[in-house]
């Protein structure tokens, strides 16, 4: 038997066989019209990703990676930046406290200094001990001020809460009220922390 291709009317191919005895036999080969599983066409297989592909997927998964790094790297540069932000603050108010505890004992040094060089300059006869009582008041004070400790201002200043304290109070000429009239005490500071307030008279207005 003799097989021909033949287009038919829609413009398919199909085989024609030709019978010696029988003449010619068409024979349809579209496969969606044949009920026959065994003559549809194997689906065809999805494209495999190239070499070239491959390799441009692992160089992103690398950047990918190499920016995630990046970001744990500067993440945690920032977080030793704050931490030894903090630790240094720690530092510098736990010496604070600890200059304090040292400082505090020796102004009551400095008080009973000054009220005795004040006692000894009522009396006649006793200079050399003022002048040497008075040496060792400064010495003392210039070594307090070294290590940042310095008294509280009170001449012709306005009465100030934060860093003085009212022991007693006097009338004042007008305007001259809340204005620190006598420093009875004196107080210090280690540079902007208050050791101990200065103990002030304080004007007030006349009674009426």
């Amino acid at each position: 038997m003799l097989r021909l291709p033949w287009p038919n009317r829609e413009g398919n191919i199909v085989a024609q066989e030709k019978d010696d005895n029988k003449g010619f036999v068409v024979r349809d080969k579209r496969f969606w019209l044949n009920d026959n599983d065994d003559d549809v066409p194997a689906e065809v297989p999805r494209n495999v990703p190239t070499y070239v592909e491959q390799l441009e997927e692992r160089l992103r998964e690398k950047e990918k990676q190499l920016a995630e790094y990046i970001s744990a790297h500067k993440s945690s540069v920032s977080d030793m930046g704050e931490v030894r932000t903090r630790l240094e603050r720690d530092l510098e108010r736990q010496v604070r406290i600890e200059v304090v505890r040292i400082v505090e004992p020796l102004l009551d040094t400095v008080e009973n200094l000054a009220r005795l060089l004040d006692a000894c300059s009522q009396e006649t006869g006793i200079e050399v001990v003022a002048e040497g009582i008075a040496a060792v008041l400064n010495q003392l004070l210039l070594n307090l001020r070294k290590v940042g400790v310095v008294p509280v201002p009170t001449e012709g200043v306005r009465f100030d809460p934060k860093t003085m304290e009212a022991l007693a109070t006097s009338e004042a000429a007008p305007g001259q009220e809340d204005m620190v009239i006598e420093e009875l005490r004196p107080g210090f500071l280690f540079k902007d922390t208050l050791i101990r307030p200065a103990g002030v008279r304080v004007g007030v207005a006349p009674r009426d």
